[in-house]
């Protein structure tokens, strides 16, 4: 039987992607561990990076100064942290830090990477999950070698925020020469353990080890084996073409989140490493025009009409984990709230007799969608009168911006590994106005808990808020939590990789004896 091993997930959003189509193009060579890209990277530069394959390979060029590891988080850039409040914070940045250059990375290095990150000109779209909803203030102390963080408004998320690829900094080179920084040309800029060796598009990429590199995060429990000299990325996103080819050995490392997974579960020379970063829910617009506006009985026999089990059976042959609430069990801070989620009753669900639902969702919730049509018949077995746009996600994702919908299945990638960062899509201000919400729901006891736990830096007193910040949106029905959305990671044998909190980092991939 294949190793199995749980993750929390830096891949997330890779699970939207496994209804993509092309084909696996060869990994350059010579390398000592072949992977994969699901596209060509749309950028280099982590602070402006868009999509997964951008996030993916970042982590190997630029070093973040914080990353998750079992028990809280840990130093990578910076080999300590205080929070002296949820809007004051140091950072001591390690003494063995260098650029690609061989230049020292100084606290002033650190404070103007993330003045970049943090600028509105560089419009990085995750800035608000790292510094909230106030402004930064960033200064250095080289002596003392301690960047300082005060903000104008409290964002206790910050520590988490800062382990993000998409924080990594970028030395003086880089943000010297922001256009050749995107395309990958500058050696200097990066900071982490990799450079940029070899980049084809349509074809695959290649990264090399720096030498003498030693700012290896500070885990806990860190990967034994050998570090590899140079990992090759060939592009693969046709799920049935991976799974060949990591059993060819023409991928040591590759990601399924489809029945291609049958074909390693019961076989020792694999390694499976679960991952829950994306929630799956279903999502009501409540917005005004909606037919869920102000209505929360009808979202309740929404619920009703729902057999969350079978959804799971539909979308991943029930592989997927059923979630109590809208984030993985393993998140900090998760509740546990099975016991105010509705269950399966047809009878309950017929006071949906008659409604008019527009559901809208992305072909890739289950092969062709199939989760967004069992949603449909589930919803018409009720009485309601259903349209539904089953389209492919940059489709879905129009729908979703013009509103012309009342319901829709939605893939949360939390890349954070917070509570808040999942609550924000359903409690916040709506996104077109600004802020984070999906669904505009108007649920102001919830609402105000969520900004009291990102208010303070107390772990007890968060917990407690944002536990019953949870409860509030279960209770109204604002969203029906379904299950794990997310890809799972497949290690040859031969290979390692380590999960630090259930985040699966792919510069840990290690070589064994």
């Amino acid at each position: 039987m294949a190793r199995i091993h749980r993750a929390a997930a830096v891949l997330a959003t890779l699970a939207l992607l496994t209804g993509c189509s092309a084909a696996v193009g060869p990994a350059p060579t010579p390398t000592d561990v072949k992977t994969m890209l699901t596209a060509d990277p749309t950028t280099f530069d982590p602070a402006r990076g868009l999509a997964i394959d951008d996030y993916l390979i970042a982590r190997y060029l630029f070093d973040s100064l914080l990353r998750h590891d079992d028990g809280g988080i840990t130093g990578a850039l910076a080999e300590s942290y205080e929070a002296d409040s949820a809007s004051e914070y140091r950072f001591v940045i390690r003494d063995d830090a260098t650029c690609a250059d061989g230049t020292p990375i100084t606290a002033s290095i650190v404070a103007d990477s993330l003045e970049y990150f943090a600028a509105p000109d560089t419009g990085s779209t995750f800035r608000v999950l790292v510094f909230g909803v106030g402004e930064p203030t960033i200064t250095a102390d080289d002596a003392s070698r301690t960047v300082s963080i005060s903000l104008s408004e409290p964002w206790s998320d910050l520590p988490a925020g800062l382990t993000l690829a998409q924080t990594g900094i970028i030395c003086p080179a880089g943000l010297a020469a922001p256009e050749e920084l995107a395309a990958g040309t500058v050696e200097a800029a990066f900071s982490g353990p990799y450079t940029l060796a070899d980049a084809n598009p349509g074809v695959g990429y290649r990264v090399e080890l720096r030498e003498g590199y030693t700012a290896w995060p500070d885990y806990a429990v860190p990967v034994e084996g050998t570090v590899p000299a140079a990992v090759g990325f060939a592009l693969a996103s046709d799920p049935a073409t991976v799974a060949n080819q990591l059993r060819s050995g023409d991928l040591d490392i590759g990601i399924l989140a489809d029945d291609n997974l049958d074909r390693f579960a019961s076989d020792d020379a694999f390694e499976l490493l679960l991952t829950d970063g994306v929630g799956t829910w279903l999502v009501f617009n409540e917005r005004e025009g909606s037919v869920f506006h102000d209505a929360p009985e009808l979202r309740a026999a929404v619920a009703s009409a729902i057999d969350r089990a079978a959804l799971n059976t539909v979308v991943s042959s029930g592989r997927a984990e059923l979630f109590d609430s809208i984030v993985s069990p393993q998140i900090e801070c998760a509740l546990d709230g099975g016991d105010l989620l509705h269950p399966f009753d047809p009878e309950a669900a017929r006071a949906l007799e008659g409604v008019r639902i527009r559901l809208i969702g992305s072909n890739t919730i289950g092969p062709a969608g199939s989760g967004n049509e069992y949603v449909q018949s589930a919803l018409r077995e009720a009485g309601a009168d259903v349209e539904l746009r089953n389209t492919d996600p940059g489709t879905w994702v129009n729908n979703l911006v013009d509103l012309g919908w009342d319901l829709t299945m939605y893939g949360d990638a939390n890349q954070t590994g917070t509570v808040s960062a999942s609550l924000s899509r359903l409690l916040w201000t709506p996104a077109e106005s600004g802020g984070r919400s999906v669904g505009a729901a108007d649920n102001p006891e919830g609402t105000e808990l969520m900004w009291q736990a990102l208010a303070t830096s107390d772990p007890a007193e968060r917990c407690d808020y944002l536990e019953r910040a949870q409860r509030t949106a279960l209770e109204r029905t604002d969203v029906i939590p379904l299950f794990s959305g997310s890809p799972t990671v497949v290690v040859r044998d031969g290979f390692a990789a380590g999960t630090y909190a259930g985040y699966y980092d792919p510069t840990s991939i290690r070589i064994l004896p």
